[in-house]
């Protein structure tokens, strides 16, 4: 029993059944900036050596470099409203981790019923996941980021029954390269109770949307996350949306329909 809340508290936390929210729409905007340098050095010495003799040096140097730069930050797109970002983003940006900082999350709609779930990076790094409703228990998070991207390490529990601890070993949640189209497979395992489980996953950027939730409107990364048995099949499948400077926005089911969203934060 205790394994199964700790594991719908992941599924929760990822956004399986909902962190975030909202929908969104596409554009497209291209910058286009053209610099010009220019440099003109002249430099006159007149020297005069023993009283007799006069030298006179003029050098004049003229160049121009003139350089070209065009950025395309969005171009889209189809009716789904994606935009196509081609641009390479640090995922690492996209899931702050410094400490104070602060999420709270629920389903979508937001009702007057709705569970919230908050969180906040305490001082030892941990992201704490404040008792709720559904499960009155505190969890502590535990995230690493690095050059290749953001990784789930660990989850512990502190319930009424003691202490309880799931680790994982190369949980990729986020990957740093979220150029649009970018896939990144990977095999990752967690550990409970002495027990290891094996999951192979894979994770797409799909694009950029302009999400609106309650806590406001972002321009976010759009991640799918595949899961898959040993023999390869689909068992199942869950969207995620990423904001710069803010973390997770928005959460949705296999199909992409939103589940969860962001309903208030604040970013130490």
């Amino acid at each position: 029993m205790k394994k199964n809340v700790l594991l719908a508290c992941l599924v929760i936390l990822v956004g399986l059944n909902g962190c975030g929210g909202g929908g969104g729409g596409g554009g497209t905007a291209t910058t286009s900036t053209v610099s010009t340098v220019t440099n003109t050095n002249t430099s006159t010495s007149t020297g005069t050596s023993t009283g007799t003799t006069t030298g006179t040096t003029t050098s004049t140097s003229t160049g121009t470099t003139t350089g070209t730069a065009t950025a395309t930050a969005t171009a889209t797109s189809s009716s789904t409203g994606v935009t196509t970002n081609t641009t390479t983003s640090s995922g690492t940006n996209y899931y702050p981790l410094t400490v104070g900082s602060k999420w709270s999350h629920s389903s979508y709609p937001d009702t007057v019923s709705s569970v919230i779930w908050n969180y906040e990076v305490m001082a030892d790094g941990r992201r704490k996941e404040f008792a709720n409703s559904i499960n009155g228990v505190d969890y502590y998070h535990t995230f690493m980021a690095d050059s290749t991207g953001v990784y789930y390490v660990k989850s512990e529990s502190l319930g009424a029954s003691g202490p309880s601890t799931i680790t994982h070993s190369n949980h990729m949640i986020l990957p740093a390269n979220l150029s649009t189209g970018g896939v990144f497979n990977f095999n990752y395992t967690t550990t409970s109770s002495g027990v290891i489980t094996n999951i192979k996953s894979r994770l797409t950027v799909i694009g950029y949307e302009t999400i609106t939730v309650k806590a406001g409107t972002f321009l976010a990364v759009k991640i799918k996350t595949d899961f898959f048995d040993t023999s390869g099949a689909v068992t199942g499948a869950m969207y995620t949306w990423y904001a710069p400077n803010v973390g997770q926005v928005a959460s949705g089911d296999n199909s992409g329909n939103i589940t969860g969203q962001l309903i208030s934060y604040s970013i130490k």
